[in-house]
């Protein structure tokens, strides 16, 4: 009878989580390096229906004036789609030059639930923790919101994922609002599965990479600026393009992950 019951239990909610539209509003914080404490801070949406979803930026705002701002606000958290039932992922990324479509599989995420609980707004939450993408992660789901997705490429846990946190501090997200909604909502990823201008993680890395050795050549070639009024110079321009590539995506510190 209790085996009858759990079935029952997951199959309704499976029935559920297939069938029900809505947005989850999340507040991201990201620090622009581990020193510091100015950030940007963006409010994002997750929006679901059946086993699709996708994450895009609606605001953002920016703490400092950096020379990768424009990049700096669009890269991470624009249009990440996710499609459960063919267990694929899409999402545009950006190098300093060019615009792409990174095409991979939902690998499962190796979570470690604990059995600490607290609540969250009006949710009570379980805890979690896993590395991905190069970053560890604690975060926070409810059960109860039978979803098992969250904010960025955070997934697979039985139940929304409402707090995400690294454990450097540099990146924070957090649910602020949830609803449900009385119609279907229709999702479309930035650019096709399959195209074949799509690339995987693995091949962007190495793009990406590309791209900060051409840039390291460009600025090299340049003369060297002159000490500023504290008399601090610069020795080594190579530096620039690693500071760059750590801005550009403080979610993941390796992209083929």
């Amino acid at each position: 009878m209790r085996l009858f019951v759990l079935f029952l239990t997951v199959f309704v909610r499976e029935a559920v989580a297939q069938s029900f539209s809505g947005v989850a509003v999340y507040r991201v914080e990201t620090r622009l390096k581990p020193d510091t404490t100015q950030s940007i801070v963006k409010t994002c949406e997750l929006r679901f229906h059946a086993q699709q979803s996708e994450f895009r930026t609606v605001d953002a705002k920016l703490g400092v004036h950096t020379q990768n701002t424009q990049l700096l606000n669009t890269s991470g958290t624009q249009g990440i789609y996710k499609d459960f039932a063919q267990n694929r992922m899409l999402a545009p990324e950006s190098s300093r030059t060019r615009k792409y479509c990174v095409e991979d599989s939902l690998k499962p995420i190796p979570w470690e639930i604990s059995s600490q609980r607290r609540n969250i707004g009006e949710w009570q939450c379980q805890s979690a923790r896993a590395e991905v993408r190069g970053r560890e992660y604690e975060v926070w789901f409810a059960p109860d919101i039978p979803l098992q997705d969250g904010p960025w490429k955070l997934y697979g846990l039985p139940g929304l994922i409402v707090e995400a946190r690294s454990t450097d501090r540099r990146v924070v997200m957090v649910l602020e609002k949830y609803a449900l909604m009385d119609h279907s909502l229709t999702l479309r990823p930035a650019c096709p599965f399959g195209s074949p201008r799509n690339v995987n993680s693995p091949e962007f890395a190495r793009l990406l990479e590309e791209d900060l050795r051409n840039y390291d050549k460009m600025m090299n070639a340049r003369p060297l600026p002159k000490p500023d009024d504290q008399g601090n110079s610069i020795t080594s321009l190579t530096y620039r393009s690693k500071v760059y590539s750590i801005d550009v995506y403080p979610f993941q510190l390796e992209t083929a992950k």
